[in-house]
């Protein structure tokens, strides 16, 4: 039975018990660690200056909540303040961003070109003060953030396949389940990334004030939530908490609803943050305004966005199934939403001479290289192994061919 038609079935079982009610139980408790610094915010308007962030977990309805930018603030602030000190007047503090996309098969290249960008002999990969992620970014981001010596477990990704990432349900137990299936494999995968080293080397960084935040969407309010994994890896819990909690808010990024279950976090369902925004940089330049005003410094924002996709329009016609319609729509939605979000943060970025924009995108034509059939929409081995050595050999080039953020605007604003 080929993929599709076992989805087939699986849509018709669970139609059949669409009216089943799920128990959502308590959850993972993370609240204690997470209460500081995560931040909601509504997807209607993102702008820093008007829209309220409220904290959760750690605040009532009846608190006065902080901004994202107050939080953005505090958490680089600790980084700007000892280089005031430090720097000359003349010289401006420069904070190296970087920003990493979904894309699901995808971010085989994003973790391909960080590998590869580490062993640049010319301009070899940055610390960065601020590591952002979404989804599929999501699961590099703690790599990114951690330091270059952590690169090995960015191998994991090439190569990687369904088997790796998710296991069917069986179809009489979909009537109890929230999804079709089961991310078990890829779960273990990113509990064993998070290797005790790169735990504790995240909470060094975090802790000189950089910062390292996942984006995932609160299914009941459906507002975009960041998540400060930072903040969990300094905490004072268990190792082992440290890690589920870790672990769990990646894994709630990348929680395409239907095909993943929403993670329980406290009590609270997290679902793909991709569905909101997947490059959340534009409430880093109220943060940037402030600090420089605080500390009488002139403040540079170095970004460096990865795109994990080909904002490519899919050649040929869609398949005609259910399945074939369903895919194509849910391409179609995530396509726009990352364009979307290139075009929202360039558009300020463009007019702002405090900020220098790079990115590099994955353009290569996988289906000129891996045979047709369940390539898209899914983990195939082959695409992740092309994908996965293109970006490595596009990171080692010397100097790296990045593209500016005029070029990645027009890219993304051409359809």
């Amino acid at each position: 039975m080929t993929l599709v038609s076992k989805i087939s079935v699986l849509l018709a079982a669970l139609f059949s018990a669409g009216a089943c009610t799920l128990d959502r139980g308590d959850g993972l408790m993370c609240s204690a660690i997470t209460g500081a610094n995560a931040a909601t915010v509504a997807q209607s308007d993102f702008d820093p200056t008007t829209t309220t962030r409220l904290p959760i977990m750690a605040m009532s309805a009846d608190e006065v909540a902080p901004s994202m930018a107050d939080a953005l603030r505090q958490s680089v602030g600790a980084e700007l303040r000892p280089a005031a000190a430090t720097r000359t007047s003349r010289k401006p503090i420069v904070i190296d961003v970087l920003s990493l996309s979904a894309g699901g098969q995808y971010g085989s290249f994003g973790a391909g070109f960080l590998r590869g960008w580490s062993q640049n002999p010319k301009t070899p990969r940055p610390k960065f003060d601020l590591v952002t992620g979404v989804s599929a970014g999501g699961m590099l981001a703690p790599v990114a953030f951690s330091g270059n010596r952590h690169d090995a477990a960015l191998d994991v990704f090439r190569g990687l396949s369904k088997k790796g990432v998710f296991k069917g349900r069986p179809v009489f137990a979909l009537g109890n389940s929230s999804s079709f299936f089961d991310p078990a494999p890829l779960e273990k995968t990113l509990k064993t990334l998070l290797t005790d080293g790169m735990i504790a080397d995240v909470a060094k960084q975090h802790k000189t004030g950089a910062r390292l935040l996942v984006m995932a969407v609160d299914l009941d309010t459906t507002r975009a939530t960041v998540f400060d994994l930072g903040e969990m890896a300094a905490s004072d819990l268990p190792l082992t908490q440290r890690r589920n909690c870790m672990a769990e808010v990646m894994l709630a990024s990348a929680a395409i609803p239907g095909v993943f279950p929403p993670r329980n976090i406290d009590g609270t369902l997290y679902v793909d943050g991709g569905l909101r925004d997947q490059i959340f940089l534009r409430e880093v330049e109220t943060a940037r305004t402030i600090l420089a005003r605080d500390t009488g410094r002139a403040v540079k924002i170095r970004a460096t966005i990865v795109v994990n996709g080909s904002l490519k329009v899919p050649e040929g016609k869609v398949k005609d199934s259910l399945i074939g319609y369903a895919e194509r729509s849910l391409y179609t939605l995530s396509d726009e939403v990352l364009r979307d979000s290139i075009i929202e943060t360039l558009s300020f970025a463009e007019k702002n001479s405090n900020w220098e924009v790079q990115g590099v995108i994955a353009e290569l034509p996988v289906e000129d290289i891996c045979p047709l059939g369940e390539t898209v929409g899914t983990f195939d081995a082959c695409v992740t192994t092309a994908l996965f050595d293109s970006g490595v050999k596009l990171g080692k080039t010397a100097p790296v061919d990045f593209m500016t953020s005029a070029e990645l605007y027009a890219l993304a604003n051409a359809y």
